[in-house]
């Protein structure tokens, strides 16, 4: 006799029930995922879920993707897929602020032409076929709109970084103002020196997105009152007037952000004329008690950058350019999230002086030292920099931040140059400012001994993308300079929202048994290189002609020297070969070594435990 549930209705009934449990289960968790991802990449970051529930206005979101077009192109369709439950996610967390609707610019549709205005950039899969949309418009309620033009799968590492940002933008009735004093192209623009067309550096084409940017002059002499923070970038050889303009900023209350550099490789300008490079702010620094000499750079044996050596075209180490890691990153607002920072020919920070609080936030390793600026001025030789190393055995501050009452670096307002006019008749008419001495109120300036840290080469990959620039960074600088302007500003929501730069990961104990080798090999080639010369010396000095009509007359003790010196010789190249090679077969084998233990060695060993483990159950 059959049961209800084995009968042919019965089991309708239970197919019925498990495909309404599964489309519930589908509706219900649609937004929910079990990330077991290192670092937790699927899982929205606090500073995310913080600015969600704490939204200034209303935002609607909408999602254009070219669904129709998209049929024969999975990889877009999951990723797409990815976006919008991402943005669920969004909807969800944010208690009614957010709402998302999705819209399909067919081509020569009305969306199409929304799509468009609204700034967004189509793709094509293949020549001739249509365009294709993966982009979101965030409008606030208070009427700031934010797009994102594309979003390309390359960047999904910052995905929840974009999406953030966009909303957070069109939530705020008001961008913080920050003010910009440089000499150098960070707008972009023609390099006549080069006859090239420099790009902005995508470091201020990002703070833009989050910020009201102005770019001042460098020979400006009043910094406008409603400039939240001021960054000045790389001051070479600014008039007084300006410097001025600095301190008073800072004594009304002004946070400032300096960059400085005792030889800045992106100042195309000075090196393409063979002018210094150098900058420095040195009333400013005066009075924060900061020794800084532009005149002397820092190196590191440890965490210095590899390039390509010009004379042998293998890899070695460029100890001037520096690739800090997350220890050498120190723990504080400004450096949340940090995890990797790239530097090139920085200065030296000393604050033993100062009487302010003083937080070092990038700092070197103690296998690090100071060399004269000299060295890296004309053609970069990494092996110039290997020539009387000696780590100091101390860290090296390279970026602090300063806070307190700040006395000025001036004693009375400078005098205007003589040839310099009033442009107009209010300049004529408006009274000199009162000088301040003494900032009224607490204040804050950050300090890092290096601008090459916002161009881009020292940490972002640009590509162009159908007429658009995608940037793919390899380091965080970008980020820090936007933590910089977040914590300056008071606006620091974006801090926390987490970036997931792709990382190296190196083994940072290898890098310092490399860093250890090389510098060894180094010493030695430097030696043997000494050695080398003063023999060609001797040699040199044997073969001079000792007669009148140029010949050469040697004693049988000259001769039997001329012979032992230039064997000598040859065994010093020789040598000088060995330890040539030596250096990259130990590395190459430091290398295989690792690879061992990790891919056999140690699956041997879990294999082994397991089997002693099995017997002993069968025991």
């Amino acid at each position: 006799m059959k049961t209800i549930l084995t009968s042919k209705f019965g089991l309708l009934i239970v197919g019925i029930a498990t495909i309404a449990l599964i489309a519930v289960l589908q509706l219900s968790l649609s937004t929910a995922r079990l990330d077991l991802t290192e670092g937790k990449a699927y899982t929205l970051s606090q500073g995310t879920k913080s600015i969600l529930t704490s939204l200034e206005n209303p935002v609607e979101l909408e999602l254009f993707f070219s669904k129709s077009q998209t049929q024969n192109i999975p990889q877009i369709r999951t990723y797409a897929q990815r976006v919008r439950e991402l943005l669920l996610e969004y909807v969800a967390l944010s208690g009614g602020s957010l709402s998302l609707t999705e819209t399909d610019p067919e081509p020569f549709s009305e969306n199409e032409d929304r799509a468009a205005l609204a700034g967004l950039t189509p793709a094509q899969s293949q020549a001739g076929s249509p365009d294709l949309y993966l982009g979101l418009v965030a409008r606030g309620q208070g009427g700031v709109e934010q797009s994102i033009a594309f979003l390309h799968p390359a960047r999904e590492s910052q995905l929840e970084f974009d999406l953030s940002r966009a909303v957070y933008i069109a939530s705020r009735n008001q961008a913080p103002k920050i003010g910009i004093i440089t000499d150098l192209p960070v707008e972009g623009g023609m390099n006549f020196m080069a006859g090239l067309n420099n790009d902005p550096f995508v470091s201020v084409e990002q703070l833009k997105q989050t910020n009201d940017v102005t770019i001042l002059p460098s020979t400006t002499s009043d910094i406008p009152g409603d400039i939240q923070l001021l960054m000045v970038i790389h001051p070479n050889g600014w008039s007084e007037q300006t410097r001025y303009a600095i301190d008073q900023y800072l004594m009304q209350g002004g946070n400032l952000a300096v960059f400085v550099d005792p030889h800045a490789e992106a100042d195309d300008a000075a090196v393409l004329q063979g002018q210094p490079s150098q900058s420095d702010l040195p009333e400013l620094f005066d009075t924060l008690g900061i020794e800084y000499d532009k005149d002397a750079i820092v190196t590191d044996a440890e965490i210095s950058l590899a390039v390509r050596d010009p004379d042998s075209g293998r890899a070695t180490r460029m100890l001037a350019w520096l690739g800090l890691q997350a220890e050498q990153v120190n723990a504080h607002r400004v450096t949340t999230d940090i995890l990797s920072v790239n530097l090139a020919t920085a200065g030296a920070l000393n604050f033993e002086q100062s009487d302010l609080t003083v937080t070092p936030l990038l700092q070197t390793t103690p296998n690090s030292a100071i060399d004269d600026v000299v060295k890296v001025q004309g053609e970069l030789n990494p092996k110039a920099l290997y020539d009387g190393f000696a780590a100091t055995g101390e860290p090296i501050t390279l970026a602090a931040l300063v806070q307190g009452r700040f006395d000025s670096g001036f004693e009375a307002a400078p005098q205007a140059p003589e040839n310099a006019e009033a442009t107009t008749q209010a300049d004529v008419d408006t009274p000199a400012k009162a000088h301040i001495s003494q900032s009224e109120n607490e204040g804050a300036v950050l300090v890092v001994s290096d601008v090459d840290w916002l161009s881009d080469r020292m940490w972002v990959q640009v590509q162009d993308f159908f007429g658009q620039r995608l940037a793919q960074p390899f380091a965080d600088n970008g980020k820090l300079l936007g933590n910089i302007a977040g914590m300056l500003t008071g606006d620091a929501a974006l801090l926390d929202v987490r970036q997931h730069v792709q990382q190296d990961r190196p083994f940072a104990k290898v890098q310092a048994i490399q860093a250890d080798a090389e510098l060894k090999f180094r010493r030695k080639e430097q030696e043997l290189l000494a050695e080398l010369e003063a023999t060609e010396a001797e040699l040199a000095q044997l073969q001079q002609p000792a007669d009148g009509d140029g010949t050469i007359t040697l004693s049988e003790e000259q001769q039997q020297s001329l012979i032992d010196f230039q064997a000598k010789k040859l065994d010093i190249r020789k040598d000088l070969r060995n330890v040539q090679h030596q250096l990259g077969k130990d590395i190459e084998a430091l290398g295989n070594r690792l690879k061992i233990i990790h891919i056999i060695a140690w699956p041997l060993l879990a294999g082994l435990l397991l089997t002693l483990y099995r017997r002993r159950l069968m025991a």
